[in-house]
C-alpha cells in the first residue's frame, strides 16, 4: 500500500520533472507499476513509452491480499491487462503467452509488440559437470528463491528438472 500510495506517485512526479528538464527519446517502463507512473508523467502520449510486461496482472494480483479477494483481484488485473498496453508506443512481452494475450485481448497490433524472453545462456549449463555435494553423490541440487505463484513459471522449472533427471 505504501508503494502504491506514496512511492509510485513520487516516481511519477520525479519522472515528470526529468522529462521537463531533459529530452528523452524513449521512456522504458518496467512492468505495470512503471507504466502507470510513466503514462501521466509523459503526458499520456506526448513522449514515447515502451511498456515491458513480464507477467499478466490477471495471474499476479490474486497473490497479493487475502484469499477471499482473489477473484476480484484477478478481474481487476484482467482489466489492466486489456486496457493499459494499448496506450504504449510499443510493448515488450517476455513470453509467447503474454504476446498472444496482448495482441488478442488488448488490441495491440502485432507490429507494436516484441517478444524478448528472459535470457539463459544454455551453453554455460550444457557443459557443466555436477560437483560432489555433501551427500557424496553427483546429484543436481537446486536452490530456488522466490514465491511459488503460478505466474513465476514453477511448472516450467519442474519440467526442466524432470528432463535433467532423465539425462
Amino acid at each position: 500500500i505504501l508503494k502504491l500510495l506514496i512511492i509510485d506517485p513520487l516516481l511519477t512526479l520525479k519522472l515528470h520533472r526529468l522529462i521537463s528538464k531533459f529530452h528523452f527519446d524513449i521512456i522504458y517502463a518496467h512492468h505495470y507499476e512503471g507504466f502507470m507512473c510513466a503514462l501521466p508523467a509523459c503526458g499520456f502520449g506526448k513522449h514515447p513509452v515502451v511498456f515491458d510486461i513480464h507477467t499478466l496482472l490477471e495471474e499476479e494480483l490474486p497473490y497479493y491480499g487475502p484469499s477471499f479477494g482473489r477473484g476480484i483481484l484477478s478481474r481487476v488485473g484482467k482489466i489492466f491487462d486489456t486496457v493499459l498496453p494499448a496506450h504504449a508506443n510499443h510493448v515488450i512481452g517476455i513470453s509467447e503467452e503474454i504476446v498472444d494475450k496482448v495482441i488478442g485481448e488488448a488490441n495491440v497490433a502485432p507490429e507494436n509488440i516484441t517478444l524478448i524472453s528472459n535470457g539463459v545462456e544454455l551453453e554455460l549449463f550444457m557443459s557443466a559437470e555436477p560437483e560432489q555435494n555433501k551427500s557424496g553423490k553427483g546429484d543436481i541440487i537446486l536452490a530456488y528463491a522466490g514465491n511459488f505463484a503460478r505466474y513465476q513459471g514453477i511448472e516450467t522449472m519442474l519440467k526442466a528438472l524432470n528432463l535433467l533427471d532423465r539425462k
